[in-house]
């Protein structure tokens, strides 16, 4: 089952940001493991475009599922020349190392990730098997237990118990020097604040080897989450000020009360538009778990002003992510996206981006298969952007997971009531038309869409699924 999620979020992920066309062409044939036909999609993207990163990816992980382990490694490795903090391809990049035998280089990548992605399980169960692999039951030994200190899914109680096994196993045999090195590893891991024990039993899944829980989100948010929960009256916390200090701006938004102000170091630098200086001042907020959200929120504020888009929308995505409870994330999602602030910061930016600001939520809803949830998500996004296909995209093909064509069907043709020129959604809907044997239908929409369209790929593409009926 986790198989099957994993693989739905990747393609899903594609769907919402992809720009290519093409790229869209083979996120289809993947989902139908026509893999030959994905892999053409993704390259004619490519003769176009060599640094586009998403047609990068969906090669390389064409050829990873075509077992064409050589050939893969070279096109991931090639991604992370363009982008080193395209987190999955460094955790696939260090699994095909260990399929290729170059053991070391597996080592150097699984760590490397780890640094992206902390206390990541699946990491550290690869970086076990690796050392296997070598023969070095010592370092094994070590990794298996981190693997099961850090194993937080109940899902995965049979591996889990394997390195359980595999522990007790190994120790069984150590000389006195193998104890001696393994109980110096574990007391430097102990001294480490990142390692902790977790009071309650944790578990692993059969594919914890093959497949990150982190499968779509490419790039990497710059803040460390704290290891204190922050609640929502936590956050309304405001620094001291002196008697002296005035009030320059506020939101209305009673969860997202955060005032700029004349006296405080940090926004002082934001009212006078040293947006950099500002952001070093507010990072110091994250390690205060009172003054997290407030820390998180102006620095998005600054990235947008300063047009790193990117990196605001991480920064606002991380907020969402921290939320605890669905009703409060849908809540606090709403009011990100109708704030004053952030809709004038992020003013320039494109709804693909504006999208990102709810999608770690959903990626982390489907990751749990709780994907009712992560369609209410994704309603907020559509209602909340203008002529936002990519959240609807995404909404349809979790409707099709859970078989719901009425509603695949009533969504369709809602977004075309309000939006009846969009190229894609007309084309979708004739794809959907087609396979309930409505071709005729099919025809009037793929037509529309053929109508609307300059770009030549689409057109090409529209004109053979008018010339099949």
């Amino acid at each position: 089952m986790k198989n099957i999620i994993l693989i739905s979020v990747y393609i899903l992920s594609f769907n919402v940001f992809a720009v290519h066309p093409a790229v869209v062409t083979g996120n289809e044939y993947l989902k139908v493991k026509d893999y030959e036909n994905a892999y053409k999609s993704y390259s004619s993207v490519l003769v176009e475009d060599a640094k586009d990163k998403s047609a990068l990816y969906g090669k390389s992980y064409t050829l990873f599922k075509m077992k064409k382990y050589k050939e893969a490694l070279n096109s991931f490795e090639q991604l992370l020349k363009i982008d080193r903090n395209f987190r999955d391809s460094l955790y696939r990049t260090a699994f095909l190392y260990r399929k290729v035998k170059n053991y070391d280089k597996a080592i150097e990548y699984y760590k490397e990730y780890l640094k992206q992605v902390k206390d990541d399980p699946d990491s550290y169960y690869g970086l076990a098997r690796t050392h296997e692999q070598k023969n070095d039951t010592v370092g094994a030994t070590y990794y298996f237990y981190l693997y099961t200190i850090k194993e937080t899914r109940s899902s995965e109680d049979k591996w889990v118990k394997k390195a359980q096994k595999k522990i007790e196993k190994y120790r069984a045999k150590f000389t006195p020097e193998q104890q001696k090195q393994y109980e110096s590893l574990i007391n430097n891991s102990s001294k480490d604040e990142s390692v902790t024990h977790p009071t309650t039993t944790v578990t692993p899944s059969a594919t914890t080897v093959t497949h990150p829980t982190t499968t779509v989100t490419p790039s990497v948010t710059t803040v460390t989450p704290s290891t204190k929960k922050v609640t929502p009256k936590d956050a309304l916390n405001i620094p001291k000020l002196d008697k002296n200090a005035k009030k320059v701006e506020t939101s209305t938004d009673k969860n997202l009360n955060y005032i700029f102000m004349k006296g405080v170091k940090s926004d002082d630098f934001y009212l006078n538009k040293k947006y950099n200086d500002a952001i070093i001042e507010y990072r110091k907020y994250l390690k205060d778990p009172l003054k997290r959200r407030e820390g998180l929120y102006k620095m998005a504020i600054c990235n947008a002003l300063l047009k790193k888009y990117s990196t605001s929308v991480k920064l606002l995505s991380q907020i969402i992510l921290e939320e605890e409870g669905n009703n409060k994330v849908r809540e606090l999602l709403k009011l990100l996206l109708v704030n004053k602030s952030v809709v004038s910061s992020l003013k320039d930016a494109d709804s693909s981006i504006k999208n990102k600001i709810g999608m770690g939520k959903v990626n982390e809803l489907i990751t749990r298969g709780d994907y009712y949830e992560a369609i209410k998500i994704l309603d907020i996004l559509s209602a909340n952007i203008k002529n936002n296909s990519g959240a609807l995209f995404y909404k349809i093909d979790l409707l099709r997971i859970l078989s719901k064509n009425k509603e695949i069907e009533e969504n369709l043709k809602s977004f075309l009531s309000i939006y009846p020129d969009n190229v894609l959604v007309n084309e979708k809907y004739g794809d959907f038309l087609a396979s309930q044997h409505k071709k005729a239908e099919a025809l009037k929409y793929y037509k529309i869409a053929i109508s609307k369209t300059t770009d030549k790929e689409i057109k090409s593409r529209l004109e053979t699924k008018t010339s099949s009926k």
